[in-house]
């Protein structure tokens, strides 16, 4: 069936032998233009980006977009190139920015570099339908019609650089942002040990695959804010909050990151350092009291402090689809191919740890240390994918003077002094499992907890206990049914269990396409 097919059956439920528009119900009208994006998805021709370079599918990298198959894991790590004969497998040529005979009269000439012959685009589009299920909010029904409006460039420029662009244009009804862009060297020849990125990054420290989940909630690891501001009122923030000076350690950040993956025996190696703004994008300082200083600065920061935060991680992979994507052959003389057949299953296991340290200021002056390490696993076994994480870690603030009340809690007036140091012990639980029904349905759940272990000031060997607040705990079930592959509807509820947080109890379904 072709757009002529469809514009026939259009015209016969829908226009009377004049050509005039029967009055038909407008509910009858939307069912039917859903039915034609979902039945025949080549009207909107929905390819997207590395599809149309190497005229694959998009199983090829993933098991259901964003979530990336073993494969397309490997294909990220090589810089979003293929992992063997990218070029012979590439269908889009490159425009030569110079002849090759210019590397060898460097440096005494331009290294010649390539760029793609057309520009590398994606857009994912989606649809939103949300229902509150406990509480009594003024609105429990919402048509988030689009809810999101996502652009992607990314590609390699046919040598060690790669980059990587993603625009929020829509972020819950309004023009979003910059969500992550940077640029990757990878100057190693033959390996890939060692890469260098920059840009507004994902934290590699934090074990979650954020970016690539088929969940659509984000973690606690990016919406979940374990600060002393929050915890002083009693609760723990669950929302991506304006105040920049807010710590999410899964928020995207500015900065630099070495990485590294290295194929071994029945191994597979990746490690991570990097040092970063911190506090997320950040934004333009806020003025300072003395006007003549203002006037004598000699730049406007994004980052709202001195100190820069650093990172690290290191994992390792116990059998499966190399890390890095290069398998074995016996003969060299077969020509590499895209694999198509079972690309999401695996058997592996993961095991890594992480770290992630910083400072940030205070709404009540001072800095607060950050702490937070972790220890994560993933176990793939053909199609089940089980996930776990355990991070633990404190906030330290070095001035709790005018707070006088915390978490109902009125603090004693001697504890008030720029001396006296308030501390936050707090752990965070992820455990997520995922199941592949068929290639086309797959579903998932995730129970994730925030646990305040303790809340005290301290002065000297002293210390004042605090009542800590109750932390979340939720569960969110999830089903994705790809109706193509670039074309899903998914539903996913959250519902806590701590009574708290029940308010925030919601299902909500989706409709996503990517182009």
């Amino acid at each position: 069936m072709d757009h002529r097919d469809i514009l026939y059956v259009y015209q016969t439920c829908f226009q009377t032998p004049e050509g005039e528009f029967m009055r038909r119900s407008f509910y009858m009208r939307i069912f039917f233009l859903l039915f034609i994006i979902l039945v025949f998805p080549a009207v909107s021709d929905a390819v997207p980006a590395f599809a149309r370079k190497y005229e694959t599918s998009c199983q090829t990298c993933h098991v259901a977009f964003p979530m990336l198959n073993p494969f397309g894991q490997a294909f990220r790590n090589n810089g979003y190139r293929m992992p063997e004969g990218d070029q012979q497998l590439s269908r889009e040529p490159m425009i030569p920015l110079g002849a090759e005979p210019w590397k060898k009269l460097w440096p005494h000439a331009v290294w010649p570099g390539k760029i793609p012959r057309w520009f590398p685009l994606a857009l994912k589009v989606d649809f939103a339908f949300r229902q509150a299920t406990t509480g009594t909010p003024e609105v429990r029904t919402d048509m988030a019609f689009p809810d999101h409006l996502d652009l992607f460039v990314a590609g390699n420029l046919g040598g060690p650089f790669s980059y990587f662009i993603n625009l929020a244009l829509l972020h819950h009804g309004e023009f979003g942002g910059l969500e992550r862009a940077f640029i990757q060297l990878h100057p190693l020849r033959h390996s890939l040990l060692l890469n260098i990125r920059i840009g507004a990054i994902d934290v590699r420290a934090v074990p979650y695959p954020i970016h690539t989940s088929l969940i659509q909630k984000a973690t606690f690891f990016a919406s979940g804010v374990i600060d002393l501001t929050a915890l002083a009122r009693g609760f723990v923030g669950l929302q991506m909050p304006d105040d920049v000076t807010q710590f999410m350690p899964g928020a995207t950040q500015r900065g630099l990151e070495l990485w590294g993956v290295q194929a071994l025996p029945s191994l597979g190696l990746e490690w991570a350092l990097g040092i970063v703004n911190g506090n997320g994008l950040g934004g333009e300082a806020e003025p300072n009291s003395d006007a003549q200083d203002d006037l004598m600065a000699p730049f406007e920061p994004l980052d709202n402090n001195n100190a820069k935060d650093i990172y690290g991680r290191i994992r390792l992979k116990i059998g499966g689809f190399p890390i890095d994507g290069r398998v074995a052959r016996k003969t060299k003389e077969k020509p590499a191919s895209v694999p198509q057949l079972m690309s999401w299953q695996d058997t592996a296991l993961w095991v890594g740890a992480s770290f992630y340290v910083g400072k940030q200021p205070t709404r009540y002056g001072g800095e607060e240390r950050i702490r937070r390490y972790g220890v994560d696993g993933i176990l793939w076994w053909k199609n089940i994918r089980l996930f776990g994480s355990y991070w633990w870690g404190s906030n330290w603030n070095d001035r709790v003077l005018d707070v006088g009340f915390f978490n109902g809690f009125r603090l004693p007036a001697d504890v008030l002094e720029p001396d006296h140091r308030l501390q936050m012990n707090a752990r965070l639980y992820v455990v997520e499992g995922n199941i592949i029904v068929y290639p086309w349905l797959i579903a998932a759940v995730r129970w994730e907890k925030i646990s305040i272990a303790s809340v005290f000031v301290r002065h000297g060997n002293e210390t004042t206990a605090i009542p800590e607040p109750a932390g979340p705990a939720r569960w969110i079930p999830h089903v994705t049914a790809l109706v193509r592959a670039n074309v899903k509807f998914i539903v996913e509820g959250v519902f806590y269990t701590t009574d708290r947080y029940h308010a925030l109890n919601m299902i909500e379904t989706r409709l996503v396409f990517a182009f």
